[in-house]
């Protein structure tokens, strides 16, 4: 083929092209320009929901609602549905009982006086190196990490 003839073939394919996007935008810029609102508006008093009218919505469409049944009240309670398993119970918070092998006097009102060689049971720690125990007379209160014997921690259910 003849390389004049597929340069004009070409030519006039890229010139429908662009007739054609140019087309396209056309009509999404006119799309875009008209507002359409998609917020249906209820009616309390018919018990209808109706569309705006626009566009692209049929003029006046009404949507009904079923009837309501004759048992329902304004003040109907609600049962939950039945669960075929029970939940399972959360797991209960796991306390260590630790060994005191550095004797700690508090300085505020909410730390804990702890002596070395008591058990203290552990409720959490804290950021900074603090943690929250109960010694075995029921004082409770924050403490310093570093009072605890690193090497000793046995579960909270023994007797302190």
């Amino acid at each position: 083929m003849d390389p004049a003839v597929v340069i004009l073939l070409a030519c006039a394919f890229s010139i429908a092209a662009l007739a054609l996007c140019q087309d396209l935008q056309r009509r999404h810029r006119a799309a875009l320009a008209t507002p359409v609102r998609l917020n249906p508006t209820f009616d309390p008093t018919t018990d209808t929901i109706s569309t705006p009218t626009g566009p692209t919505m049929a003029s006046g469409a009404t949507i009904t609602k079923p009837p309501r049944a004759a048992a329902a009240s304004a003040t109907t309670s609600y049962t939950p549905p039945k669960l075929l398993r029970q939940p399972a119970a959360a797991p209960a918070p796991a306390v260590q009982r630790r060994r005191v092998w550095m004797t700690y006097s508090p300085i505020l009102p909410d730390e804990l006086h702890v002596v070395a060689g008591e058990w203290v049971a552990i409720e959490s720690y804290g950021d900074g190196g603090w943690a929250r125990g109960t010694r075995a007379n029921g004082d409770s209160g924050l403490f310093p990490v570093y009072c605890l014997d690193p090497e000793t921690g046995v579960a909270a259910d023994a007797a302190l």
